[in-house]
């Protein structure tokens, strides 16, 4: 247990080091190169707090804090809520220390459990609620339903053109969606304009006449590039 303890200090010492000084650690001090150390750690040092079921703990646990899908890894759930290299290099800082000081006295199931809890209390704001109603309108094809919740577009047409999903395909996409935490990551809800991270990446949202609306851009773009291949 003391060697234990001895470890995770040694840990939290590196952290703060390669994150107060990345430049001095990787050859251009980026998030990327400073996400691409620790990640090497847990592939390759047993003995360190993030290695082996430990990184998949430090996966559940950073996602949770950062109300993020916890499909991402630890490193690609940082990378979308932060602004820029420093504000990300310094949420890692944070994240990795505070994991670290966790596994002092609490498991790896404790600190699972953790999560969870976290993510039950997470609240879900009216623009998420409106990604996932655009959702089952866009997996159905429905016209009615995907053009109150979308921001205007010369081809939204190509949205509800075709027979939609089928519908067992649907109902165990929306499962699937519907499993993940999705929440407001940049902007805020009273200037009108937010960032959603989603189980497909970042989302954008703006109010609209007291209603919020998805930009479907990337889906038309979609949308478009198929009917061209066929």
């Amino acid at each position: 247990m003391l060697q234990r303890m001895n470890d995770i200090e040694s840990f939290i010492k590196l952290v703060d080091g390669v994150c107060l000084r990345a430049d001095m650690y990787t050859l251009n001090g980026t998030f990327a190169e400073v996400a691409a150390l620790f990640t090497g750690m847990t592939l390759a040092r047993v003995g360190s707090p993030i290695a082996g079921d430990e990184g998949r703990a430090l996966d559940r646990f950073v996602a949770a804090r950062l109300c993020v899908p916890d499909k991402y890894h630890w490193a690609g759930a940082i990378d979308m809520v932060a602004e820029d290299d420093e504000r990300a290099i310094r949420k890692l800082r944070d994240l990795l220390v505070e994991f670290a000081e966790l596994r002092k006295t609490r498991s790896f199931d404790e600190i699972l459990l953790l999560a969870a809890r976290i993510r039950q209390e997470h609240v879900e704001s009216e623009p998420a609620r409106v990604w996932g109603r655009f959702l089952a309108a866009y997996y159905n094809a429905d016209r009615a339903l995907i053009e109150p919740l979308i921001l205007d577009h010369p081809n939204a047409w190509v949205l509800w053109r075709g027979d939609g999903t089928p519908p067992g395909v649907a109902k165990q996409l929306m499962e699937i969606s519907a499993s993940h935490t999705v929440s407001v990551v940049a902007g805020a809800l009273e200037m009108g304009r937010v960032s959603l991270a989603t189980d497909v990446g970042v989302v954008e949202a703006y109010l609209i006449n007291g209603s919020w609306r998805i930009d479907a851009s990337p889906w038309i773009e979609m949308a478009l590039a198929r009917r061209t291949t066929q």
